[in-house]
């Protein structure tokens, strides 16, 4: 069996796309105009019906990283939070992610949404002003 991923303080995460989860996840991917080679990705969701009192970002780069715990997390964010930006993506890379969202002391996870990290090149010519 899988581990039970955990979330600070060991509390555990309860299956996956259970009641009660965020839904309708979606990610937008840019490379930062200021930052040459810099990929972000805005991340949107629904909140979870009733809403937690508290969501996390858990994205991991493996398909397999939430079953062996190999996440990053982010948060704590606002329990009515429906978009976070994530900076310095590995191009052309998965990045699978959830909503973690917290009720009466469990985490829910939503379902795990993919998406690919964009290739962000410097343009190496001087720009006409």
């Amino acid at each position: 069996p899988s581990p039970v991923p955990t979330v600070e303080q060991g509390t555990p995460i309860a299956p996956v796309e259970g009641p009660g989860a965020a839904t309708d996840l979606s990610a937008i991917t840019t490379c930062s105009e200021s930052y040459p080679q810099v990929a972000s990705a805005t991340l949107a969701w629904s909140l979870a019906a009733p809403p937690g009192s508290e969501q996390r970002i858990a994205l991991t780069n493996y398909k397999d990283g939430f079953d062996r715990d190999d996440v990053e997390s982010y948060g704590p964010l606002a329990a009515d939070q429906t978009s976070f930006i994530v900076d310095n993506l590995q191009g052309q890379a998965n990045h699978y992610w959830r909503v973690l969202t917290l009720r009466e002391g469990e985490w829910l996870a939503s379902e795990t949404a993919v998406f690919v990290g964009p290739t962000c090149v410097t343009d190496l010519q001087p720009r006409d002003p």
